[in-house]
């Protein structure tokens, strides 16, 4: 398991935080946000089969729909994703940046 290392930040208290590199079925890449002790704590990217096909094995649709600003901003900071610019409507008129993940981050 490919996975970054433990990033500590404050959102309703103080929470450490690794990222974990993960494949959809479709082969599209998938980001998930682990606490420290092991528990699941956030799903970063969302999975729309077929948008990303041509784009390379490195992009996610990042779901700032569910995600708190401050792991968006963690992200960024960090450099562990960058936006590229370009954005899915998803369902609900919900908008969703396609971003590009630094994989050299996730050993």
């Amino acid at each position: 398991m490919r996975q970054t290392k433990l990033y500590e930040y404050n959102f309703h208290g103080v929470h450490k935080l690794r990222f974990v590199l993960e494949q959809y079925v479709t082969g599209n890449i998938a980001v998930e946000a682990v606490s420290n002790t092991g528990e699941p704590y956030a799903t970063v990217s969302v999975n729309f089969p077929g948008v990303l096909d041509d784009a390379g094995d490195q992009f996610i649709c990042l779901d700032t729909n569910n995600l708190p600003e401050e792991t968006v901003r963690l992200l960024k900071k960090e450099n562990i994703i960058e936006e590229t610019g370009r954005q899915v409507l998803g369902d609900f008129g919900n908008t969703y940046p396609i971003c590009k993940v630094n994989l050299e981050l996730f050993k």
